[in-house]
């Protein structure tokens, strides 16, 4: 649909010839507030935005562990076999890996099955992120 147009009324200010001899005052040049004439639109434009939130079940999502001072070697690893279901070889591994590089990716999926698992290692008190690509 194209906008109307709607009529306005266009000022134009001469500018006053100055004279040397006087000081024109500032006040000269002001428009009046009666002779402004504020239009407003006759239609409202409505504007789509698409927001990606990464709930799409075939986006490729990932769990990431950040290194930490607080939890022990033994409770990571313990979070990783019972949260994550992973080995308790593959735990360890990741557990060092996390404490030499400072973080690691401990799981992938879809981002809707890796929800509940991010929020289940940060419960038990692990820095974590679910990242998608």
């Amino acid at each position: 649909m194209l906008p109307m147009l709607i009529p306005t009324r266009h000022i134009t200010l001469a500018k006053p010839q100055r004279k040397e001899e006087e000081d024109i005052p500032h006040s000269a040049f002001r428009i009046p507030h009666s002779a402004i004439t504020l239009a407003k639109p006759q239609w409202e434009e409505e504007e789509d935005v698409l927001v990606d939130d990464g709930t799409g079940s075939d986006v490729p999502s990932y769990i990431i562990v950040f290194n930490d001072h607080v939890n022990s070697f033994d409770w990571v690893i313990e979070s990783f076999i019972s949260v994550l279901r992973h080995s308790h070889e593959q735990a360890e591994q990741l557990s060092i890996i996390i404490h030499t590089k400072g973080k690691a990716t401990v799981k992938t999926g879809t981002r809707e099955e890796l929800l509940p698992l991010c929020e289940g290692l940060l419960d038990r008190g692990l820095t974590a992120e679910l990242e998608s690509e």
